[in-house]
C-alpha cells in the first residue's frame, strides 16, 4: 500500500475510508466552499475519464468570489461610516457638556431653575446617553430653547450644536445605507454559495453514475469533510 494511503490523505490525518462525501451547504463559509470546489476541479482534471467536467464549476466559483468581494467591500464601507458616526456623536456630546457649563453659570448653578429645565428638561446626561438621530434631535431642541431663554449663551453655542447635530444625522443615515447594502450583499453571497453547492452535488451525481458501486473512488474527487479522530503521527 502506498505510504500516503497508510498515513491518510496527503498525511493530514484524514483517513480516506473514514471520510464522508457529504457536500457542505450554503451555510458554510465562502472560503470553505471555494476550497472544496478547487479541490474537486483539480481532482476531476487529474483523471482522463472526468477531465471534461473540470471546468463546469468555474462560472459558479467566479460568481461566488465576486459576491464575496462585494460583501467584504460593503462591510468595509459600513465600518467607515460607523467611524464617522461615532466621532460626530462624540463631538456633539462634548459640545453639549461645554454648553451646559455656561447655562449653569447663567442660572447660578441651579439645575432646578425653570430656564435650566427648559434647556435640559431631563438633564444633560439624558441627552448624552442618546445616540444617533435621537441625540441629534435633542441637541437641536436645546439650541432652539437656548436662543429663546439664553440668547448670549446661544450666540456661542446654538449654531455649532445645530451643525454637529446635522452632521450626526447625516452620518447615521450613511451608516444605515451602508448597513442595508451589507445585508443585500450577504444574501447575494449566500445565493452564490447555493449555486456552487448545487453544481457540486450535480457533479457528485454524474460521478456516481459514471462509477457505479465505486463509492470510495467517487469520494476521492471531493475534499475530505471529516478528519479522523486520531491524527497522523507523520
Amino acid at each position: 500500500m502506498a505510504p500516503w494511503r497508510e498515513r491518510g490523505v496527503l498525511t493530514l490525518g484524514v483517513d480516506l475510508e473514514d471520510t464522508t462525501m457529504a457536500i457542505r451547504d450554503e451555510n458554510s463559509s465562502s472560503e470553505e466552499l471555494l476550497r472544496d470546489s478547487r479541490y474537486h476541479r483539480k481532482a476531476l482534471a487529474s483523471d482522463p475519464h472526468t477531465s471534461q467536467f473540470s471546468t463546469a464549476l468555474q462560472p459558479a466559483e467566479k460568481l461566488l468570489r465576486a459576491a464575496q468581494a462585494a460583501r467584504q467591500a460593503n462591510e468595509d464601507q459600513r465600518a467607515d461610516e460607523l467611524a464617522v458616526l461615532i466621532r460626530t456623536d462624540y463631538e456633539l456630546d462634548e459640545r453639549l457638556r461645554t454648553a451646559e457649563l455656561d447655562v449653569l453659570k447663567a442660572v447660578d448653578r441651579n439645575r432646578e431653575s425653570e430656564v435650566y429645565k427648559a434647556v435640559f428638561p431631563k438633564g444633560l446626561a439624558a441627552i448624552t446617553a442618546m445616540r444617533g438621530e435621537e441625540g441629534a434631535r435633542a441637541a437641536q431642541a436645546v439650541a432652539v430653547v437656548m436662543r429663546r431663554h439664553l440668547p448670549a449663551v446661544a450666540e456661542a453655542y446654538a449654531a455649532e450644536l445645530e451643525k454637529l447635530a446635522a452632521a450626526t444625522l447625516q452620518a447615521e443615515q450613511a451608516w444605515k445605507v451602508a448597513d442595508a447594502a451589507v445585508q443585500t450583499a450577504f444574501e447575494e453571497e449566500r445565493s452564490a454559495r447555493r449555486e456552487l453547492v448545487k453544481r457540486l452535488r450535480q457533479n457528485e451525481g454524474v460521478l456516481i453514475s459514471l462509477f457505479p458501486g465505486k463509492r470510495s473512488l467517487v469520494r476521492t474527487f471531493f475534499r475530505p469533510t471529516r478528519v479522523a479522530a486520531k491524527a497522523s503521527a507523520a
